[in-house]
Formats: structure tokens, C-alpha cells, sequence
């Protein structure tokens, strides 16, 4: 028990995306949202209070998709619109083939190797035609997600090798200045 001024304060608060008002025995998404303790709370804990009113007239008119707390999370947290996903995964790939200008597989490994300049981390150990080579990590993480019905080659199970795919997609599509 602690006495009263000697409660911590705690460095965030939560901010709940549900709508306001549902009928007695729906099932609706809802999502939590860690808002910091910081410059941005006032206007985050506004975002909060405005996501709540869209969902409840998305509610009201029949059309509470399950992602939108997901996708209002995301925009409030300051996440990508779709963090770590495949289909994030899938267009940095695309825009990376085309500000290279590539149209071949080959061509596509050989440019991120010269990304790479020998960063051994960033390669993946891939079994193609009975051996196993090193690959950029990106390569072939697309080639596990694309051919996965014909691969043996597998993804680590906490999507580490996913989500720094994209992060060296990003930095090859955008570079900061």
C-alpha cells in the first residue's frame, strides 16, 4: 500500500480504439494504443477520441472492417500504415526493382550484393538446386514467400528476418540524407 504523493506516475497511458456504443452480444475489434508521456500526447489522446468516433459510425452503418483498429493503431503509434507485412514486403520490392531498373532475378541478387558491400549479416544461408548458398537477405526472403508451396527453405518464426528485409528495402528505396 503506498501512501497518497507516493503513487509512480507511469510514462504512458493507453488509449482503447473501440467504438462508443454497440448492441448487447456483438463481437467487435478493438485495439490498445501505448500513447507516451511526451510532446505529442495531447494530439494522440485527440486521435483516440476521433478513431472511437469513426468507429462507431462505421458500426452504426454495418462496415466495422476487423483491421480498421489495426490500421488507426498504426497511424496513431506513428507505425507504418502496414508494418512488417508481406504485402509492405512486396511493393518495397517492386519499387526497389524499379528504381534499379531490374528485370531479372539475377540482376536483382547481384545489385543488393554491391548494397550489401560484403555485410555478411544481412546474407541468408538458401538451399537452391541441392546447395546451399548465401543470399541477400531480401532475395531471398521473397523467394521463400513466393514459392513457399515448392521451397524448403524457411523464415524464422519471430519475423526478424522479415522485418529487416523491409528496413533494407526502405534504406535502398528512400536513403536519408
Amino acid at each position: 500500500m503506498t501512501k497518497h504523493g507516493d503513487e509512480q506516475k507511469q510514462p504512458y497511458t493507453l488509449g482503447i480504439l473501440a467504438p462508443r456504443e454497440i448492441q448487447a452480444g456483438d463481437t467487435i475489434p478493438l485495439s490498445g494504443v501505448i500513447i507516451e508521456h511526451d510532446w505529442k500526447q495531447a494530439t494522440k489522446l485527440d486521435m483516440v477520441e476521433s478513431a472511437r468516433d469513426l468507429m462507431t459510425d462505421a458500426y452504426k452503418i454495418g462496415s466495422l472492417d476487423p483491421a480498421f483498429p489495426t490500421v488507426l493503431w498504426a497511424i496513431i503509434e506513428g507505425n507504418g500504415l502496414y508494418e512488417y507485412s508481406l504485402g509492405e514486403f512486396f511493393q518495397l520490392y517492386g519499387q526497389f526493382e524499379g528504381k534499379y531498373q531490374l528485370t531479372k532475378g539475377s540482376e536483382t541478387k547481384v545489385k543488393m550484393e554491391a548494397l550489401l558491400k560484403g555485410e555478411k549479416k544481412y546474407l541468408k544461408p538458401y538451399k537452391d538446386r541441392g546447395k546451399t548458398l548465401l543470399y541477400p537477405l531480401p532475395y531471398a526472403v521473397r523467394n521463400i514467400l513466393a514459392h513457399s508451396g515448392q521451397n524448403t527453405n524457411k523464415l524464422d518464426q519471430n519475423g526478424r528476418e522479415l522485418r529487416t528485409s523491409i528496413e533494407l528495402l526502405r534504406s535502398w528505396v528512400n536513403p536519408k540524407k
